[in-house]
């Protein structure tokens, strides 16, 4: 209920905005104005005010939609830009996978290069495990 309200609300304040700029601009169209405006203009020379409220409304209009892309590029670029540091986090992050995956290789093979050089050293004797003794020998010597 609320919503259709604030639709019919904003409705009316449109007609009602749009009907008088058309009545200031259908009361103006005979009255002329002499202006300055930063030389482009004979100031001698009489302008027709309905067209210079319809040309600084439509200046207007132009300059907020330029002013609007304008602020949406600047965002556009920030989002760009933390889109950019997003991507270098995860490609650092990923060097570093990549660099701890090696290092655990590395420390793999010198363990089995320690533990294969251990083997080698051992007598047959300390090579026998506790397992191996007979049957009826304690494994608790």
């Amino acid at each position: 209920m609320f919503r259709r309200l604030s639709v019919y609300l904003r409705t009316g304040l449109v007609a009602a905005v749009a009907t008088a700029v058309l009545l200031v601009l259908f009361k103006n169209r005979g009255n002329e104005v002499s202006f300055w405006f930063f030389g482009l203009t004979d100031p001698g020379r009489p302008f027709n005010v309905f067209w210079l409220v319809l040309s600084t409304a439509g200046t207007t209009i132009l300059i907020w939609r330029v002013s609007a892309l304008g602020v949406g590029l600047w965002k556009d670029w920030r989002s760009l830009k933390a889109d950019l540091a997003i991507r270098e986090a995860a490609e650092a992050q990923r060097q570093r996978e990549l660099a701890l995956v090696e290092r655990e290789k590395q420390v793999d093979e010198k363990l089995r290069a320690a533990q294969g050089a251990d083997a080698r050293r051992r007598t047959p004797d300390e090579s026998k495990s506790k397992d191996s003794k007979g049957v009826g020998e304690s494994t608790w010597d």
